[in-house]
């Protein structure tokens, strides 16, 4: 193991100093909550022995696309001797790091979650969870308690009787705490500002406020897609630098629709080209492979970018130009459906939990209506194959093929 030597931000520092029984991290995106909490935990788990630590999250997809994801990162980056060695595939995620137990749970799996006693608790998202269920890990917790969230609600059962305890310390943080943040993000984040001031508030601010105006109410979560389901199409949303490039496939079982998120990332060319040291970058093409995009089957790209759709068709790819008549027009073409996103697609989770109708500076609802243009990667590659595929289904006019 290498020498165990850590870039400090303020939310570790904070950890480091408090002692109290309870802590809640609140804050915006990108402020190293998450990463701070971990190592912490690694710190702690150098100086005590025989410990054990369970971190947990609503859904344990969701524990392993974020809280274990950069748990792998810490492993790599530190050399940590945890044992049995990573695994994210695993279905019991137990490591046992300087001789203590750490446990990453998902809060649906109940045979793992109820009854669990611990030297300490994390939730993460903690907004997540109920209150009964929380009490219920809380009593079973012998010495201390770790609660992060971004404050997506104005009201909220953690700010009347988790932060209001004598024994909690609130720290609150935003991105301008984390100085180690990637540009492309920082502007992402900024950018939240003119295109919707109440993700603005919560992500960047870290402030608390409620989503308003939100467009779909008419989806859910689900494990996996039926396997009897008939895929529609891929859908593809192209990004770079400052957005992401989206891709995933939209399936259709008793007239009910399933999104399942397949990459979603920015830095992406669009074919195997060779940069520098004659290395290649990583791309579009290449990631279809990665994901094991079904043959034949169409990708439904932007049509604003049809050079780019060309590369694609080019090397074998069947690509098809997005047609669209106007963004409502396919929105209201999806809110006729009941639809059902796979619980691995965190990033078009947050998208459908953020989108919505853009106000004027009072906050009344523009006339005709249209969506803020943010938080619309998926929904954008969504609602191509929706107006191309569905729209004479669902009695709407397309043009012909």
């Amino acid at each position: 193991m290498s020498q165990l030597v850590m870039r400090h931000s303020k939310i570790l520092d904070e950890l480091l100093d408090s002692e109290k029984r309870i802590v809640v991290l609140e804050g915006g995106s990108s402020s190293t909550k998450t990463w701070s909490l971990l190592q912490w935990i690694i710190i702690n788990c150098s100086q005590h022995r025989k410990e054990v630590y369970t971190i947990a999250r609503l859904k344990m997809t969701w524990t392993r696309a974020t809280v274990l994801k950069d748990f792998e990162s810490l492993w790599i980056k530190y050399d940590l001797p945890i044992t049995p060695e990573f695994n994210a595939n695993r279905a019991d995620q137990v490591y046992y790091l300087f001789d203590n137990e750490l446990s990453f749970i998902g809060l649906d799996e109940p045979l793992k979650a109820h009854g669990r006693r611990q030297d300490y608790l994390w939730l993460n998202e903690g907004m997540e969870d109920s209150e009964k269920e929380v009490n219920q890990l809380m009593i079973r917790t012998r010495k201390r308690i770790f609660i992060d969230y971004n404050p997506a609600a104005e009201v909220h059962w953690i700010y009347d009787n988790i932060i209001s305890r004598e024994d909690c310390d609130f720290f609150h943080s935003t991105m301008r705490d984390n100085p180690f943040l990637e540009q492309a993000i920082i502007d992402e984040l900024n950018r939240l500002e003119k295109t919707d001031p109440i993700a603005y508030k919560i992500y960047n601010l870290g402030l608390r406020a409620q989503q308003k105006g939100l467009i779909f109410k008419n989806w859910d979560t689900v494990p996996d897609i039926p396997v009897n389901a008939t895929m529609i199409a891929y859908g593809l949303d192209f990004g770079y630098v400052n957005d992401p490039t989206s891709f995933g496939s939209l399936s259709i079982f008793e007239g009910e629709l399933y999104v399942d998120e397949l990459f979603y990332e920015r830095g992406l060319v669009n074919v195997p080209i060779r940069g520098r040291g004659g290395v290649i970058e990583k791309n579009i093409s290449d990631r279809m492979r990665d994901v094991n995009v079904l043959s034949g089957y169409e990708v439904i790209a932007d049509s604003a970018e049809m050079k780019s759709i060309g590369e694609l068709y080019a090397i074998g790819w069947n690509m098809k130009p997005a047609y669209k008549p106007s963004i409502v027009f396919g929105i209201d073409i999806l809110l006729r459906y009941k639809i059902h996103i796979t619980e691995r697609s965190l990033n078009t989770i947050k998208e459908f939990r953020n989108y919505k109708w853009a106000t004027d500076k009072e906050g009344e609802p523009l006339r005709p209506e249209k969506p803020i243009d943010d938080w619309n990667h998926s929904i954008d590659w969504i609602r191509y194959i929706a107006v191309l595929r569905l729209a004479q289904r669902s009695g709407g006019i397309t043009r012909k093929n």
